[in-house]
């Protein structure tokens, strides 16, 4: 079972990275769903408060997560998954 719930602010810290959450690879976001091995996740594009999609979100193995809260207000990640399930229930 995962410690990471609907709502956490995460950052995505790539392999090669070794752990530096400050890589230029890395990115930050928040995770819309949590799986046994992954975590469903919305990243921030490079536009502050904007995801880099609105599609879906995208698998991310647990080992690369680190949690990372107050990179954004909570109430912008509050925000965008209220949309975000608007838009599931009435758009599909």
């Amino acid at each position: 079972m995962t410690n990471f719930k609907r709502g956490d602010q995460i950052v995505y810290i790539p392999t090669h990275a070794n752990g530096d959450k400050n890589h230029q690879d890395s990115e930050h976001g928040f995770v819309d769903r949590a799986g046994v091995s992954a975590i469903f996740c919305r990243y921030w594009s490079q536009a502050y408060g904007t995801l880099r999609t609105r599609a879906n979100a995208e698998a991310t193995d647990i080992k690369n997560l680190v949690l990372s809260p107050g990179f954004v207000p909570q109430e912008v990640v509050d925000a965008w998954l209220t949309i975000l399930d608007w838009e599931t229930r009435h758009i599909g």
